[in-house]
């Protein structure tokens, strides 16, 4: 139907759910394991914001207007993990709705390592902490990551369209 009327179809997206009573959302024993290889995560402060938006900008779209969202709750909507100076993940909750997971991001190099899996479950034990029963995990990348890590299943699958529409 869309496309009889001009649409073009330009990316297929997936939410997911994750029933918060089910999954272990602890993270003590991974984050102790990551701060052994030298990885610290931590909730975002506000004096990292800036650093973390310009590395966040890095994965492009809209992901650092999301995460900006993310900080200006309280507490904080957002974890982040680095490995000295330098940012190698972020996971941020409630930026367009209180339900809402996401954008997460975990640098090429630390990815297999647990880095996104701890940060999920930080965020996630946030909205439990809030009083959620369930939470969205919104357009999703890897669909078995979050299957595994806590237990996520699809519920929903969208086709964004596009129009071009012309002047005169």
């Amino acid at each position: 139907m869309a496309v009889g009327l001009g649409f073009d179809p330009v990316r297929e997206v997936t939410n997911m759910t994750v029933d918060l009573a089910k999954p272990d959302l602890e993270t003590v024993a991974d984050e102790r394991r990551l701060a052994g290889s030298g990885v610290r995560i931590s909730r975002l402060d506000r004096s990292s914001v800036p650093g973390v938006l310009e590395w966040v900008a890095t994965f492009g779209g809209t992901w650092a207007a999301e995460v900006s969202q993310a900080v200006s709750r309280e507490p904080i909507g957002c974890h982040v993990a680095r490995r000295g100076d330098a940012w190698v993940g972020f996971a941020c909750h409630g930026a367009n709705r209180r339900e809402w997971f996401g954008p997460m991001g975990t640098a090429l190099s630390e990815r297999g390592q647990g880095v996104g899996a701890v940060l999920l479950r930080r965020c996630l034990s946030d909205q439990v902490a809030a009083g959620l029963a369930s939470a969205q995990l919104a357009w999703v990348g890897p669909i078995s990551f979050y299957e595994r890590t806590v237990g996520a299943f699809v519920d929903r699958r969208f086709t964004l369209y596009r129009r071009v529409l012309s002047r005169g």
